[in-house]
C-alpha cells in the first residue's frame, strides 16, 4: 500500500534541501549552526523536600514541615560556606 503525506505536513513547507517535501525554488540555502545548551537541575533532592514520592500521604505531610526546614538549613550552610553551587534546590 502506498501511503499519502498529508497536505497539512509540516515537511511540505521546507524545500528538499532542508529536508523537506517541497520542491526546490533554485535557491541557494545557507545553514546556521546554533547551539543549544540544556541544563538539568538536581531534581531529586527537589523531590525530598517537596514531593511524596513513595512515602505514604500521611507521612508525607507529618514530616512536610520538618523536611522543609532542613532544606532552608541546607541553603543556609551552602550559602554561609561558600558553596554556592552546591544547592538543595538545583
Amino acid at each position: 500500500k502506498k501511503w499519502k503525506v498529508p497536505s497539512t505536513d509540516p515537511a511540505s513547507f521546507f524545500p528538499k534541501e532542508l529536508g523537506g517535501a517541497a520542491p526546490s525554488d533554485g535557491n541557494s540555502y545557507q545553514y546556521r549552526e546554533k547551539t543549544l545548551i540544556l541544563i538539568r537541575h538536581g531534581e531529586s533532592t527537589w523531590n525530598d523536600t517537596f514531593n511524596a514520592g513513595d512515602r505514604s500521604k500521611l507521612i508525607f505531610v507529618a514530616f512536610f514541615l520538618p523536611n522543609l526546614i532542613y532544606a532552608i538549613g541546607m541553603e543556609v550552610y551552602y550559602f554561609v560556606s561558600g558553596k554556592d553551587s552546591d544547592s538543595w534546590f538545583f
